[in-house]
């Protein structure tokens, strides 16, 4: 049977798959969902310090800083007041009329009362109010500070992340370039005859790995550089920022919030046990009595003092005491984590200090080898597979001291933000 005749059926079915698939090519390429990412400059003028105040300036964060600092000075504000709570207005109205139906309304007795009632502060409680305040304060401040700290070891981070990303793309381009270079001289040996053109087939193999590895590494710098814009709002990053080692050391800021806040809630149950069961409150009022032809009038003053035993104020206290009791668990963890932590930077940076100057001797080593093997292989002295395992073991080691170099700048920056110490 010819098979001729079903040829053109199939060309025209395989255009027809083939149709969608080019559709949506150029819609993802053309389309409004493309998400283009532009290049970040690298200024020499922006430092990291006022790349750390932009991402303070643009850090989510604000409504509850706010929250803190309103707190603590409305707390200020109430125990200067004379008064524990609100005044309340009271008026009571009393009659007969209703039971005497009979009685002329003149002659019913009718009685107005009005009174104000003043909650008063007990024995204590107002200065424990304004030892609360003042500790509220502390710790409004205090977490200001520590969301500062913590923002700017966010940009130090992504800093760095960005800085040793953007090394490997560099050696990916580098990679590339060393393999297209060898594949050129291949090319010239396949035309003079002294190789095989498989040759020059394991070459181009090798520099289309090379192509992938530069196409992996660009896309992960991509995301860093945008994260990097949404962190800090720039369009920009610092061309240096580098760190000097710190020889100070302030406490961890974690733990001196946790610390505020357990002072703070200590100054809660204190207030609560001040209080007692309640506020006591003074009411003074005025009354009027009609009866018949009579009016009297008469001023009274009512005191009320809240009391109870010793089970209900416990019961009263308990949620404070409970969040208390947390706090105080916050500030042991806090103290571990500082200690993991200090300990942590400190043998970091030896560690990263150590490598590069390993990692300096080999790739001296290296560059004196690769250096070698490809004057020998352009001679003829030596095989296509030990130039390119020259060739790959020259780029990683490259690629290891470049990563250890930023590596290390990266250490002295995460030992400096244990330090509490900020650009």
């Amino acid at each position: 049977m010819n098979p001729e005749p079903l040829r053109l059926p199939r060309l025209v079915l395989g255009a027809l798959l083939f149709l969608p698939l080019l559709v949506t090519a150029n819609s993802s390429v053309s389309g409004p969902d493309n998400h283009e990412h532009k290049e970040l400059v690298r200024s020499n003028s922006l430092t990291l310090a006022a790349a750390i105040a932009a991402a303070q300036q643009n850090a989510p964060a604000q409504s509850a800083l706010l929250a803190h600092q309103q707190e603590g000075d409305i707390l200020q504000r109430r125990s200067a007041l004379w008064l524990s709570a609100a005044p309340a207005v009271q008026w009571r109205y009393q009659t007969d009329a209703l039971n005497n139906r009979n009685t002329p309304a003149s002659a019913s007795l009718r009685e107005n009362e009005v009174g104000v009632e003043l909650p008063l502060w007990r024995w204590g409680q107002r200065d424990a109010a304004q030892a609360e305040g003042e500790k509220a304060q502390t710790y409004a401040h205090q977490y200001r500070q520590w969301q500062a700290w913590q923002i700017a070891g966010e940009v130090r981070e992504l800093f760095w992340q960005e800085q040793l990303q953007a090394w490997l793309v560099t050696q990916a381009e580098a990679d590339v370039t060393a393999f297209k270079a060898l594949e050129s001289d291949i090319e010239r040996k396949v035309k003079a005859g002294e190789v095989a053109p498989l040759e020059r087939l394991i070459a181009e193999n090798a520099r289309r790995e090379r192509e992938l590895l530069l196409h992996e590494a660009e896309t992960q710098h991509i995301d860093l550089q945008f994260r990097w814009r949404t962190l800090t709002g720039l369009g920009a990053l610092p061309l240096h920022g580098e760190e000097t080692q710190t020889d100070s050391s302030k406490p961890w800021p974690p733990l001196l919030t946790a610390q505020a806040w357990a002072e703070r809630q200590q100054e809660v149950v204190r207030g609560l046990k001040a209080q007692g069961s309640g506020a006591p409150k003074l009411l003074i009022g005025s009354r009027r009595e009609r009866a018949q032809n009579d009016v009297a009038d008469s001023v009274g003053i009512t005191i009320t003092l809240p009391f109870a035993g010793q089970t209900h104020a416990r019961a009263q206290h308990l949620p404070a005491q409970l969040q208390l009791a947390e706090a105080e668990d916050s500030v042991r963890r806090e103290q571990r984590a500082a200690t993991l932590a200090h300990h942590e930077a400190h043998h970091e940076l030896n560690a990263r200090t150590l490598a590069l100057q390993q990692l300096s001797a080999r790739l001296a080593l290296a560059e004196q080898e690769i250096r070698l093997t490809r004057k020998a292989y352009q001679l003829g002295e030596t095989s296509l597979q030990e130039r390119l395992l020259g060739e790959q073991r020259y780029a990683d080691i490259a690629r290891q001291h470049g990563s250890a170099r930023i590596a290390r700048q990266w250490a002295i920056a995460r030992f400096n933000q244990v330090q509490g110490v900020t650009p």
